[in-house]
């Protein structure tokens, strides 16, 4: 019965290869930042409303896997980093205030960083690694991975350590698609593991999309709409809730 299971179980992961390899390349960035905002949407109405449904925070653990994939993309694209940074500091100081008073009803809570800071830090940590990997210097490599994860670990920026390990695991594995999704569900299981909760093992689901990115910007670009869209909808959903 054991063989039998396995061969079946061998002949639906062949369909399901042939299935992601035949629609591969179909997502532009455009429409990875859509499913991204679309699923995180649904996950904050879901926190916020409806904290019994577990299905949609579920669908949101696709969310922030995008985030990191699109913002290594932006750092490996961008003609002016440092403006590409302070953009991404100024709306980590935008998002703050809404999502404190989401998360807690309080203007200034300090408990709890919003996702902005975490993919800030995680641009400075690609930073570091482009400048030590330029001079050779390894232990500045590890040294700086590592106090990104401390950091976030320290201010409680949102997904922590694993947000930053995300980030960096997608800019170092990226020409290897096979090496990087095994890194992804491997951290993402210890982390799991850590927290005592599956919930977040929801997220490999987003290497689906994330496998079907074609490496276009897309048609359509709104930049500054994603960006303020997080912000502004934390302000929307309190305002209603509360």
């Amino acid at each position: 019965v054991l063989f039998f299971y396995f061969i079946l179980s061998f002949d639906k992961l062949q369909e399901i290869s042939y299935i992601l390899v035949k629609f591969g390349d179909i997502l532009s960035g455009f429409q990875l930042k859509m499913i991204a905002l679309v699923t995180m949407l649904i996950d904050h109405i879901g926190a916020i409303f409806y904290p019994d449904m577990i299905a949609l925070r579920v669908i949101g653990r696709i969310a922030f896997p995008i985030y990191c994939f699109l913002l290594v993309q932006g750092f490996l694209h961008t003609s002016n980093l440092k403006k590409y940074m302070v953009r991404m500091g100024v709306f980590a100081l935008l998002s703050e205030v809404p999502f404190d008073l989401v998360r807690t009803g309080y203007w200034l809570d300090l408990g709890r960083q919003n996702v902005f800071i975490t993919l800030f830090l995680g641009l400075c940590c690609m930073t570091i690694y482009r400048l030590s990997e330029k001079k050779q210097q390894p232990v500045i490599t590890v040294s700086g991975i590592l106090a990104a994860c401390i950091l976030s670990q320290l201010i409680r920026a949102d997904y922590q350590w694993l947000g930053i390990l995300l980030i960096m695991i997608f800019y170092i594995w990226q020409t290897s698609k096979l090496i990087c999704y095994t890194a992804f569900i491997t951290v993402t299981s210890v982390y799991c593991l850590t927290v005592m909760s599956w919930l977040q093992a929801a997220s490999i689901c987003a290497l689906i999309p994330i496998y079907w990115y074609n490496g276009k910007r897309g048609k359509y670009s709104f930049r500054y709409v994603f960006y303020f869209f997080y912000p502004v909808h934390l302000l929307i959903l309190y305002f209603i809730a509360f």
